[in-house]
């Protein structure tokens, strides 16, 4: 309280929008143009990859059994690593870290991209004023499309799978699965 009675009036503080980091950070630097910086790594990927030759090659060096191995490294950004010959399974090794990491970027691409262009406009279109609740109308439509297109991609793999009926006998039959189909693997 102060001399005439009445509590001082409270200031509010002012969060800042965009990104929080510390303005001048490399942080900020890499938040502020996530659009840029993982289009161009996606795009410099896509490029050397139409430039070197794939190189595809029978190996048993990182799997149990024989498989195909990429030796351009382009290749292993985009492409599934490990098919056993003669079928449409993959087995699981170290060069699918390369795959992840693309997706990594292309998700962070997609996701800036996706709220940029389609959702803020739409927030816009539709009233939303606020910055900040553009912002999160933006981060909502971007979970909707996500998660809509990831549980759609797994009932699929679920329901063309042996065990759709969550019969759990074949969870087991041919234990372990060491071979998996193609969009088990990427998924």
């Amino acid at each position: 309280m102060v001399a005439n009675g009445k509590a001082p009036a409270r200031r509010r503080k002012r969060v800042p929008d965009g990104p929080a980091a510390a303005p001048g950070s490399v942080v900020d630097f890499v938040l502020r143009r996530q659009l840029e910086l993982s289009g161009s790594i996606l795009l410099s990927i896509l490029v050397a990859n139409a430039l070197v030759d794939r190189g595809l090659h029978l190996s048993t060096d990182l799997t149990p059994h024989p498989s195909f191995h990429f030796k351009s490294i382009p290749a292993r950004f985009l492409f599934l690593s490990f098919r056993q010959p003669g079928t449409g399974l993959y087995y699981k090794g170290r060069d699918d870290a390369f795959l992840i990491a693309w997706w990594v970027i292309a998700f962070c691409f997609l996701r800036e991209a996706t709220m940029r262009w389609v959702f803020r406009p739409l927030a816009r279109w539709s009233g939303i004023r606020s910055s900040r609740a553009v912002v999160r109308f933006a981060e909502q439509g971007w979970s909707l499309v996500y998660y809509t297109l990831s549980w759609s991609i797994g009932l699929y793999i679920n329901q063309t799978s042996p065990y759709r009926s969550l019969n759990t006998y074949h969870f087991w039959k041919g234990y372990p699965h060491i071979a998996l189909p193609a969009l088990t693997k990427w998924y």
